[in-house]
Parts: C-alpha cells; structure tokens; sequence
C-alpha cells in the first residue's frame, strides 16, 4: 500500500516537472519577459490577506440580524405586532 503511494506521488512529481519544462520551452525570452512584467506590477505584485470564510460569514449573520429587528421594531412600531 505505502509502496503504491510512493510510487503515485512519485509519478505526479515527474509528471509535474515535465509539464513545467514543456510550459517553460513553449515561451521564448522575450515574451517570458513580458509575462514577467505584467506579473510584476498592478494587482499581481501586491500581497493579499488570505481569504476568510468564517469571518465573512459572521458578517452576514450580524447585518441579517441587524436588519431583522430593524424590521421587527418596525413593525411593532406600525402596531403589526
């Protein structure tokens, strides 16, 4: 079992490494060049804070509750409830 894992990661591996020399040999200098510029500057060169889930789902839930008693205080306002 673990000799057929080895044996798969290590065909991934090669696998890997040709697909990068094949991606690496169908570009010449001077477009790698451009792609290096453009990689270089704008949204590409900056880092970013990794992405958040839980917290982007916590601030959901506040404002879906906020606006939820907002409504519910509305409505107690007009005499619905």
């Amino acid at each position: 079992m673990a000799w057929r894992r080895l044996e798969l990661n290590l065909k991934i591996t090669l696998a890997m490494t040709l697909s990068e020399r094949m991606i690496e040999n169908k570009l010449s200098e001077q477009d790698q060049a451009r792609v290096d510029a453009v990689l270089s500057r704008g949204t590409y060169a900056s880092e970013h804070k990794p992405f958040r889930p839980w917290l982007l789902l916590g601030v959901i839930v506040a404002i879906m509750t906020a606006l939820s008693f907002f409504s519910y205080g509305i409505a107690v306002w007009h005499g619905v409830v």
